[in-house]
């Protein structure tokens, strides 16, 4: 299965020639652009109306300026990096104390832990990258009109709703040509700052902006150049501590190429940029990672899952030492029958749950093409499976589904949103599944 895109299809390639973000390269631009966008409420925000204003005028982006025991708890963030990283889902699940919230192709809903009342609270269609912070909800909306056969113009927005007021308004604007709007890749939120993961395919270009939450000041803290023949890397964002962490992933099962870079919160104020602390190295299919607060679950080779720390990254030799033995996390994959294998390696996303390894897994449900129905959500079966104590060798099938549409992990259990359209009406079952493997329908 390839990513749901939100924005334009993502193409990517092997080889890229990167142009450094920080002061680690003599390419470095040294000068952060920086800009500023109108935040004028968007009434648009509540449940009732439209939240589009496709004409709205924009600025341009390219001219404005492990222990044994790990809690996962990410703190001051809008989402668990590791759900908004979901290979598939693009972060289309959010969650605060009292409720969760999801996206589906009928716009934003919550509903409390309890499953008692859904509400929708915004009808935008399909967007991802859902954050919730500080009494916020953030999500990204990408709009395409292919209207004329010569161009297609495309909106990029990263709004916010006001979750007591339900009004919206913009956070980030980006209209233009289909291939001058960039995709969003990762979207965090920290320490009263947002940091967008950004690829532009039509300017081979990768970078990630800053925006200052109290201002909406923003500027460009990274940049990477691709060769003019490929396409750039997607950025994955993460927080570890004071710092925040981007991985620059090219999506390649066999050889993904990943450079990290880090900037310090309290560089951000000063504009600072990012800089590189670990070159590029193989690390294994990018959906097979798991994202934790102090390091990764990493899946080597596609054979040997490692736990690499971000304390042992060495900057100064712009290295991460992580597969001695010591860091080897459950069994090497060669060693298991290969269905067992594939299931591990080649998952649409992964989730650890105290010390359960959770898998989502998708498959076609007719056995040949000629029997498809061209509709993703009568297709695809998606296969649920745990892995306890990361017994690699034992997986679990905790249950079979249709139409899962949104996944994400909020305080030890894993919530995943079933979605489906009869005779035009949207239907929407929210589920939670425990580290033991217990499944509950909240509504």
């Amino acid at each position: 299965m390839k990513k749901r895109v939100i924005s334009i299809l993502l193409v990517c390639a092997v080889g890229v020639s990167l142009a450094a973000c920080g002061s680690n390269s003599s390419k470095t631009d040294s000068s952060a652009e920086n800009g500023s966008v109108e935040t004028e409420t968007d009434a648009a925000g509540a449940a009732e109306t439209d939240n589009t204003s496709e004409n709205q005028e924009t600025e341009d982006i390219d001219e404005s300026g492990a222990s044994d025991s790990i809690v996962m708890d990410f703190g001051d963030v809008g989402n668990d990096p590791n759900n908004i990283f979901s290979y598939q889902y693009y972060g289309g699940m959010a969650f605060d104390e009292d409720y969760i919230y999801y996206s589906s192709g009928a716009g934003i809903f919550r509903v409390p832990y309890d499953g008692s009342e859904e509400t929708q609270i915004a009808d935008v269609g399909e967007v991802g990258f859902l954050n919730v912070y500080d009494g916020y909800l953030y999500y990204v909306k990408i709009s395409k009109d292919s209207s004329t056969a010569s161009s297609v113009s495309s909106v990029m927005r990263i709004n916010r709703i006001n979750l007591s007021t339900m009004e919206a308004e913009p956070v980030i604007e980006y209209s233009g040509d289909y291939w001058d709007v960039p995709d969003v890749n990762s979207v965090l939120i920290t320490d009263g700052y947002l940091f967008c993961g950004l690829d532009d395919d039509g300017k081979d270009m990768t970078y990630v902006l800053v925006v200052d939450l109290s201002n909406m000041s923003w500027y460009k803290a990274c940049s990477l150049s691709a060769d003019s023949t490929l396409y750039p890397l997607y950025p994955v964002l993460t927080v570890s501590g004071e710092d925040v962490y981007v991985f620059f992933n090219d999506g390649y099962v066999q050889s993904n190429e990943n450079s990290v870079y880090k900037l310090s919160l309290s560089d951000a104020a000063q504009q600072g940029q990012f800089e590189q602390v670990v070159s590029a190295s193989s690390f294994g299919h990018s959906s097979a990672m798991i994202i934790l607060l102090d390091g990764l679950y990493r899946l080597k080779g596609d054979t040997q899952y490692y736990y690499a720390a971000f304390s042992d990254i060495d900057e100064e030799s712009n290295s991460w030492s992580y597969s001695d033995d010591e860091n080897k996390i459950g069994q090497d994959l060669s060693s298991l029958d290969e269905d067992t294998a594939d299931l591990i390696a080649y998952p649409e996303c992964s989730y650890l749950i105290e010390d359960t390894l959770m898998t989502i897994n998708s498959r076609y449900a007719a056995e040949s093409y000629e029997e498809q129905t061209g509709h993703m959500y009568d297709d695809i079966i998606y296969d649920v499976y745990c892995y306890e104590d990361f017994d690699l060798s034992n997986p679990e099938l905790i249950g079979t589904y249709q139409g899962l549409y949104a996944s994400g992990v909020h305080d030890n259990e894993l919530y995943f949103v079933l979605y489906s359209s009869v005779d035009g009406v949207s239907q929407r079952s929210v589920m939670s599944v425990s580290s033991d493997g217990t499944v509950t329908t909240i509504r």
